[in-house]
């Protein structure tokens, strides 16, 4: 039996031009990427590229490059399935020389491949509280000029104009990343919805992240997650904006569903903090698979 698989990503159909001419393309589509892994073609994830200083990064997991549950130590795989991750492809953003219709461009890839070890060591870094809070996120930096810089626009997802939001639980959250291997063209990221699932200032199990309802896939591990509002927006200071169409803040990076078949039972996910990754670039350490 034949199955039919979507390809998305590619050029604009001229329906979608004529019925949605006034749309806008968002950016953050594309300051994500698809990560597989080199020789083997049954999995793959998501991540997204930073910037800090002269230096450019990809985040994601750290159960992705390890395939290692970070809080059981245990392999993700099954009993026959011991795969250790040595070389991934990324696709780097490349944004056109600006046009007549800046709103409309939309960037080209390169596929990059690149190393996880050295001498056997890893090339990542990784929060130093990794040890203590089992922070499941890594920065593995990119050589000098992967992202290119054009028009005034930084691929990195922190070179994106974010607001500083109010939160409340139940707010609208999306996770901008890869749930299927069906991407092609630009390979925009989808967006799949969810909400604050648990209070935004309530830890969870004495650690920074936070439950959201958003029943994601495995290769939607390392998603960004932000938040989106429409119309006017309450900001962090209370005060109201209406003169935007939409405010977007970063606040998280999706990490899957905890191994718990109670948890896993009612589809919740879990994001860690979003402001990890700065302290990951600024203070990082080296990193480990244990």
């Amino acid at each position: 039996m034949s199955v039919y698989i979507p390809r998305y990503g590619g050029m604009t159909h001229k329906s979608g031009a004529d019925q949605f001419s006034a749309s806008r393309v968002s950016s953050l589509s594309f300051r994500v990427t698809p990560i597989e892994y080199c020789g083997r073609d049954t999995a793959h994830a998501t991540g997204f590229f930073w910037s800090y200083r002269d230096q450019q990064f990809l985040v994601t997991n750290w159960h992705v490059v390890t395939w290692i549950d970070p809080f059981t130590g245990s392999c993700l795989g099954d009993k026959f399935d011991f795969y250790v991750p040595e070389r991934i492809r990324i696709f780097a953003t490349t944004w056109p020389h600006l046009d007549d219709n800046p709103d409309y461009m939309v960037p080209s890839r390169k596929p990059i491949e690149i190393d996880l070890y050295r001498d056997g060591k890893p090339l990542w870094i990784q929060h130093p509280n990794f040890e203590k809070e089992r922070i499941d996120l890594i920065a593995l930096p990119l050589e000098p000029g992967t992202l290119e810089c054009r028009n005034g626009k930084d691929p990195a997802f922190n070179g994106f104009g974010f607001e500083s939001l109010f939160h409340m639980v139940g707010s609208d959250i999306f996770a901008i990343g890869y749930p299927f291997k069906s991407y092609e063209g630009a390979m925009a990221g989808l967006w799949k919805r969810g909400s604050f699932a648990s209070e935004p200032l309530l830890a969870i199990d004495s650690r920074p992240l936070f439950f959201a309802d958003i029943l994601g896939t495995k290769g939607m591990s390392g998603s960004p997650v932000v938040k989106r509002v429409f119309g006017p927006a309450a900001y962090s200071d209370l005060t109201i904006h209406t003169d935007n169409i939409c405010c977007d803040e970063f606040v998280g990076v999706y990490a899957g569903r905890l191994n718990s078949t109670e948890i896993d039972r009612v589809g919740l996910g879990y994001v860690w903090h979003g402001q990890l990754v700065q302290e990951i670039v600024e203070n990082g350490v080296a990193g480990t698979t244990s």
